[in-house]
């Protein structure tokens, strides 16, 4: 089915992310585990060498594999666990993209860290929301990329420059990186097999409306 009304329209219908986890849930309890092949252990730490613990119980358990599937190298992070590479003075209003909806008052700005697709996502949600497309169109013509120094009340410090913002302003955290560890290693090696990037991932088709808020993307040198 295609969208009708919002900034999908005229494409295929995009799944939420509880459609998502539901279809997964789905997938593993009725076709993997009715198998008797796979057993299903939530809420575990991996620890190594076949061992892991659960998280609620802290009960251990030790298994023996012919072979060991390790998807955790590419170091997936996400803005609402992970540690942002620069300062943030006390003050500064300040938040993972989860966040926005508990908002309770209109802030004078929004900035937007981060220029991949988490990127994107805020600005559509703020958009989808009727904030102004025009609030901030300086940064596209100027046509850079800028590395955050630090976040303070009343200016954005970059490696060369500064962006002049208010108390009032709300930060918005997308500059976790979706994939981090990009050393490449053997896909097979022993009894271990690693999933990797094999070609440059790209932000889908929604990044051409991300021009409409200010995206100080970070990472880049």
């Amino acid at each position: 089915m295609k969208d009708e009304v919002g900034l999908n329209k005229g494409l295929n219908d995009l799944a939420t992310g509880a459609e998502i986890s539901a279809y997964f849930d789905d997938v593993m309890r009725h076709r993997f585990l009715p198998t008797g092949r796979v057993q299903y252990f939530p809420m575990c730490d991996y620890q190594g060498d076949g061992g892991f613990v659960s998280a609620l119980t802290g009960e251990h358990y030790q298994v023996s594999a012919r072979k060991t599937v390790d998807v955790t190298y590419l170091k997936t992070s996400v803005p609402a666990t992970h540690t942002p590479s620069f300062s943030i003075a006390d003050g500064v209003r300040f938040m993972p993209l989860n966040d926005p909806p508990k908002v309770t008052g209109p802030p004078e700005g929004y900035v937007v860290i981060g220029g991949g697709k988490t990127g994107i996502d805020a600005c559509l949600w703020l958009l989808e929301n009727g904030v102004d497309p025009d609030l901030f169109d300086r940064p596209e013509s100027a046509g850079v990329l800028l590395r955050i120094i630090s976040l303070e009340q009343n200016q954005i410090v970059l490696e060369q420059g500064r962006v002049a913002v208010s108390a009032n302003h709300l930060h918005i955290d997308c500059s976790a990186s979706a994939i981090s560890n990009l050393d490449t290693k053997p896909i097979f090696k022993g009894d271990r097999i690693t999933p990797q990037a094999v070609r440059s991932y790209q932000p889908v088709f929604s990044a051409a409306w991300c021009h409409c808020l200010i995206t100080i993307p970070t990472g880049f040198g």
